[in-house]
């Protein structure tokens, strides 16, 4: 069992953890002891590119592990500031996959609902969207985060709990084709280009910013820090759209980087986008808001985009520009988001799997 302070002890002691430890709560740091147990391993490593703790999963019927709660410990080192939990919000609410998150400090423990996203006030901060701010070591218990907390999670009941206030509704999926599909709407009404190559123009420029803020284990960019540079001393991609250069940038990138005609643009399309003001999606882009303070362009800083799951770039895929290729290819059929994800945590599973094995 691993050694922990006398602080987190007495906080997993609250909310009925602490019997817990090497059942349905794991510490990344261990992940090393549970090598043989290859899908909790692979949890595991992934909570630790988060800089998570501990996780706290839920087994289902045939035995899975499926991870419910990250466990942040900050009762030694204090928490910097608010934007250091924002931050922890944005990434997880991205990611898509853990619906709840648990601080505990050295007095109190704070629980964050990720199954939405951050929120804003009414000074335009964006804060993390908390179920219980500060929940006290001592004290009365919350009634809705007693020390039956976790074993309501564990079994599946805290789910079916009409008190409880997590939604599911928000997630970052949902919200981010909502969001797009009114981007998208906009830009068309600023641009005035058709439909089909706004979605094909704001997609693309999507796949970028991931592919820009997408950062590995060893700090190696996909575009290093000065690839930009080239295009008029460009510092990142909403430059480029900024000085009009979008079309020699999806040229070098379809001609030089990347196969499959990811990138390309028929002569048709080129025309209409070499008539495009690039301001509104730039700042879209960057969560700048307008005049207005208008939500609508705001909403970008509720995402972390290195965070967002490839499998979500496949979706904006499927949602706006596959459905143009079934109207014109009878009988074509796409998978199903839901197993689109399955089959993506399988295969990240099995990479780790390989890698352990024979490198």
């Amino acid at each position: 069992m691993k050694n922990i302070s006398e602080k987190l002890s007495i906080g997993f002691k609250r909310l009925g953890l602490y019997n817990e430890l090497g059942i349905g709560l794991f510490f990344v740091s261990e992940k090393e002891m549970y090598s043989d147990n290859y899908e909790l391993w692979f949890h595991l490593e992934k909570g630790e590119m988060f800089g998570v703790t501990a996780i706290f999963f839920r087994e289902t019927i045939g035995g899975r592990l499926v991870p419910q709660v990250y466990i942040y410990d900050y009762t030694i080192k204090p928490i910097s500031n608010i934007n250091e939990l924002t931050d922890i919000h944005r990434k997880i609410w991205t990611s898509g996959d853990i619906p709840i998150v648990c601080i505990f400090t050295s007095t109190h423990i704070k629980i964050l609902d990720t199954s939405c996203p951050i929120e804003k006030t009414a000074e335009g901060n964006f804060v993390p969207a908390y179920l219980i701010d500060n929940l006290s070591f001592v004290g009365k218990v919350h009634q809705m985060y007693n020390e039956h907390f976790f074993t309501k999670i564990k079994t599946g009941t805290y789910w079916d709990d009409e008190s409880v206030i997590v939604s599911f509704k928000k997630s970052s999926y949902d919200l981010f084709i909502e969001h797009l599909k009114k981007i998208i709407h906009e830009f068309v009404a600023k641009s005035e280009v058709d439909e089909h190559v706004a979605q094909k123009l704001i997609i693309q420029s999507i796949l970028i910013k991931y592919l820009e803020e997408r950062v590995d284990p060893f700090g190696n960019r996909v575009f290093p820090n000065d690839y930009f540079n080239k295009y008029s001393a460009s510092t990142c991609f909403c430059d480029i759209l900024r000085q009009g250069l979008a079309l020699d940038f999806f040229k070098d990138l379809n001609d030089n980087h990347f196969n499959g005609g990811i990138f390309s643009w028929d002569k048709a399309e080129e025309l209409q986008l070499k008539k495009c003001n690039f301001e509104y999606l730039a700042d879209a882009l960057d969560g700048k808001t307008d005049g207005n303070n208008q939500y609508l362009l705001g909403f970008w800083k509720l995402y972390s985009f290195e965070y967002i799951p490839i499998e979500l770039i496949s979706r904006l895929y499927e949602e706006f520009l596959i459905k143009e290729v079934q109207k014109t290819k009878d009988g074509a059929t796409y998978t199903p988001f839901h197993l689109t994800k399955l089959l993506i945590n399988e295969i990240s599973l099995l990479i780790l799997l390989v890698d352990r094995v024979f490198f």
